[in-house]
């Protein structure tokens, strides 16, 4: 199948699953980003609100507002923006799997893996921020080792710019989304460490978009900061009560198991898949996705709003770590493959040794 058909294939599915798991909206945070999208279109007065951490998350509740542009606020405009997220994501989760573990096959299995991970469970319906935050980030990453591996100038410059503006991008979806910034730093010091100048080149691109955005917000509230002090309303909210130390790092462990009976299966396959590709000689990439998760999953867990006391900076919300579906996903796939060919392995010699008895007799 040639990739324009991949594509559509895996759009397709994304979509067959997306009405599988089809729900009503919650009247949640949900129902608010499409809201602010109708009202933002209907000319309410206020409807954009300089004191609503809401407000900021443009990717969600933009993606309704133009939405709701092309086909109007029927609910299209509110089931649409997991649909393009998770077609995207699917997307990624595809190729990246096609070229770490280097099959076609993996890429499926990938996709599949995605599209039906219980991370993603409580967002895969719904226009929220848990699901954007992931494909986002995954963007981020594999932008990111484009401009690493390639060896012209110019391309590597416009790979950084897109590093800079995704990064933005993420921030603007939730304040989280900078977690990314720190697995960056700690990938490039690990696979390409003599590359870190680019990866200031990236970050530069990102101030140059962030700053735009705060020029904006300078404009529409008269505060520089704005997205900083909308975002710090969200402090002490609950499940982000002090914890111990020592405590942080297993905060989530527990999530990776539980949410549905797929859960433990998916996640023996990853532990299995990342443990088969950093055995492999000569996979870089598959060793890249294994700190992925690792990094961002420990960051996550262990960021901290406070010192005095250690307070999480994330509370007991599982939804949270839907960004590491992508990576959890090729890791499956190498899983699958692997234990595939490891049964072919073990099954061929004896198949060879009963077909040489035959012939003897």
């Amino acid at each position: 199948m040639k990739t324009a058909g991949q594509v559509a294939a895996v759009v397709f599915a994304a979509f067959a699953v997306c009405l599988l798991f089809l729900q009503s909206p919650k009247l949640g945070d949900d129902f608010t980003y499409w809201r602010l999208a109708f009202e933002l279109h209907d000319g309410v007065s206020g409807a954009w609100s300089d004191k609503s951490f809401h407000a900021l998350r443009w990717p969600v509740w933009g993606m309704s507002w133009l939405l709701q542009a092309l086909t109007g606020p029927g609910m299209f405009s509110f089931f649409g923006v997991p649909l393009f997220y998770l077609s995207a994501g699917a997307l990624l989760a595809f190729f990246l799997a096609r070229r770490v573990v280097g099959t076609t096959g993996a890429g499926w299995i990938a996709a599949l893996g995605f599209l039906l991970h219980p991370l993603l469970d409580s967002a895969i319906y719904r226009p929220m921020p848990d699901l954007s935050e992931g494909v986002l980030g995954a963007g981020v990453v594999c932008a990111w080792l484009a401009a690493m591996r390639t060896e012209q100038t110019g391309a590597r410059v416009a790979w950084c710019g897109l590093v800079g503006l995704l990064i933005a991008i993420i921030h603007a979806n939730r304040f989280t989304g900078l977690l990314i910034i720190p697995l960056l730093a700690v990938l490039t010091a690990l696979f390409f460490p003599r590359r870190f100048g680019w990866l200031m080149v990236c970050g530069g691109f990102a101030a140059l978009f962030v700053g735009i955005e705060c020029l904006i917000y300078r404009q529409m509230t008269g505060d520089w900061l704005h997205s900083l002090h909308a975002n710090l309303g969200a402090r002490g909210k609950k499940g982000t009560e002090s914890v111990p130390l020592y405590t942080l790092p297993f905060r989530f462990v527990d999530t990776l198991t539980k949410g549905n009976r797929l859960a433990t299966a998916f996640t023996l396959a990853a532990v299995f898949g990342g443990w088969r590709l950093c055995r492999s000689t000569g996979k870089t990439d598959g060793r890249i996705v294994v700190a992925w998760v690792v990094v961002l999953f420990l960051g996550y867990s262990c960021a901290i709003q406070s010192v005095n006391p250690i307070r999480p900076m994330l509370r007991d919300a599982d939804r949270f770590l839907g960004s590491l579906a992508i990576p959890l996903a090729v890791l499956i796939a190498a899983g699958v493959i692997g234990a595939v060919e490891m049964l072919r392995g073990a099954r061929q010699p004896k198949w060879r040794a009963w077909g040489e008895a035959l012939a003897a007799h």
